[in-house]
C-alpha cells in the first residue's frame, strides 16, 4: 500500500514556530550587488548556513531559492556566477548549504555511503527539505523582499531533493527542475546490497520524485535536461515531465551534465521573469 498525500506531508512536519534565531555575518557590497551571509535555526538541533544575493537598488524583489548538486555547495565558483547573474537580471537569490555538504559540520566523504545506509539517507532527505522550508520562512521575515513571488531552481541533487519541497510547500509559486529526474531513488536501492535493499526500496517508496510531482500543479514548472546525460539519464527525465501536471515545459539540450548552453540559462532567468514578475 502507497503512502498517502497526509502521511507525506507528516514526514516532514516540523514546528513552525521554533525561532529562527538568525545569526547575521558578512554584508558586502560588489559591483551593484548586495551579498548577505548568516544561518538560522531548523529542525533537529540543525544550523544552516544561507546566502542571499540582491541588486542593492532593487525594491522588494521576488526571491528564487538555488538547490545545489551533490557534492556542491551554495559558495561553488559557478554557483556565484550563476547567483551575480540571476541577481543583475532583477532576482533575489538565496541559497542554503544541504546537510553534509558546504559549511555544515559533517559531510560524506562518498556520498554512495547513502546506499549503505538507507534510513540515514532518508533523514539527509528528511532534513534537507526541512531546512528549505526554513529558509522560505526566513524569507518571510524580510520586509526587503517580496515572498509572495518565490520560486525555486534545483540543479542535479537538487531536484531530487527539490520536487518534494516544492510538491509540499505550496509558498514556491514556480520552479525550474535542472539536470534531475524521477524514479532515481527506486533504481539506486535496486543498486543496494541485498542485507539492505528492502530498507532503500521502503525509503523510496516515502521520498523519490516521482511520488511528489503531481503535487505541484497547477504551479508552472520548467525542466532541463540533457540528451547525453550520463547521471541522470534521459529517461528519468521523461518521467519525471510525464509526472508533472500543466503548465510545464521541458528543454532537453545536446550535451552531458551540467553541459547547459548559455541560451538556456537564458531560458531559465526569461521563466522566471515571467511566473515571478521580476523586472
Amino acid at each position: 500500500m502507497g503512502w498517502t498525500v497526509v502521511q507525506r506531508r507528516l514526514l516532514f512536519r516540523y514546528d513552525a514556530t521554533l525561532p529562527l534565531d538568525v545569526l547575521s555575518g558578512t554584508r558586502t557590497h560588489d559591483n551593484g550587488l548586495l551579498i548577505e551571509r548568516l544561518t538560522f535555526a531548523s529542525a533537529h538541533d540543525q544550523r544552516v548556513p544561507a546566502v542571499l544575493y540582491r541588486r542593492a537598488d532593487a525594491e522588494r524583489p521576488p526571491v528564487v531559492i538555488v538547490g545545489h548538486g551533490a557534492g556542491g555547495s551554495k559558495d561553488d565558483p559557478l554557483m556565484d556566477r550563476l547567483f551575480r547573474w540571476l541577481a543583475e537580471h532583477g532576482l533575489a537569490v538565496a541559497a542554503i548549504d544541504a546537510p553534509f555538504h558546504g559549511e555544515r559540520y559533517e559531510r560524506f566523504e562518498d556520498f554512495r555511503d547513502l546506499l549503505r545506509q538507507p534510513f540515514r539517507g532518508l533523514h539527509f532527505v528528511v532534513q534537507a527539505v526541512v531546512d528549505t522550508m526554513r529558509a522560505v520562512d526566513w524569507l518571510h521575515t524580510r520586509d526587503d523582499l517580496d515572498a509572495a513571488r518565490i520560486g525555486y531552481l534545483g540543479l542535479s541533487m537538487g531536484t531530487i531533493l527539490g520536487v518534494p519541497f516544492v510538491g509540499m510547500d505550496t509558498r514556491i509559486s514556480a520552479a525550474v527542475f535542472a539536470l534531475g529526474g524521477a524514479g532515481v531513488l527506486h533504481f539506486l536501492a535496486g543498486l543496494a546490497a541485498p542485507e539492505v535493499r528492502s530498507a532503500a526500496e521502503r525509503v523510496a517508496e516515502a521520498l523519490d520524485p516521482m511520488h511528489y510531482a503531481p503535487l505541484i500543479a497547477p504551479r508552472p514548472v520548467l525542466m532541463v535536461n540533457g540528451t547525453r546525460d550520463e547521471i541522470m539519464p534521459p529517461a528519468v527525465g521523461h518521467l519525471l515531465y510525464g509526472l508533472l501536471g500543466e503548465p510545464k515545459r521541458i528543454i532537453w539540450y545536446e550535451g552531458g551534465h551540467g553541459d547547459v548552453p548559455p541560451e538556456v540559462v537564458g531560458e531559465v532567468r526569461a521563466f522566471f521573469a515571467e511566473t515571478l514578475g521580476a523586472a
